[in-house]
């Protein structure tokens, strides 16, 4: 190999990585709002009030209640989007717990076929366990 070809590929590769952190440093990564969740579910699902939010995954993602007890709406941050699903028994296949602080959803959809949700404490994910539990038609 010519050490020409060599030096000049590494040097490459190290100009695409300093082009990266110079253009990224200082970002902090994105994160759900409380706000942003009630806003992008009210838009997705007419007449939908977001209710005891609560979020999973170090704020990308979220539960939330309606206020009027119309269901659970699940939120993911996936890059610059919000994904949002309206959990019914339709919706679900499966939920199981993972640990104390974790869940693992399965969808019936197949865009978005299965999530994994882990929350800052136990009870946490125990409650959430519970509430979706009985969505899910395992």
């Amino acid at each position: 190999m010519d050490p020409l070809i060599l030096v000049g590929s590494i040097a490459g590769i190290a100009l695409m990585v300093a082009v990266n952190w110079a253009l990224l440093r200082g970002r902090t990564p994105a994160r759900l709002t409380a706000d942003a969740v009630a806003e992008r579910l009210a838009a997705d699902f007419i007449g939908y009030e977001a209710h005891d939010i609560t979020f999973a995954n170090g704020g990308k993602a979220a539960l939330a209640r309606s206020r009027d007890g119309r269901g659970i709406a699940l939120t993911i941050l996936m890059g610059d989007r919000m994904i949002t699903r309206l959990l019914s028994p339709g919706v679900l296949r499966s939920v199981s717990a993972h640990g104390n602080a974790s869940l693992r959803i399965r969808f019936e959809d197949f865009t978005l076929p299965a999530a994994s949700l882990t929350f800052d404490d136990a009870e946490t994910g125990r409650k959430w366990a519970e509430a979706l539990a009985d969505l899910a038609r395992d």
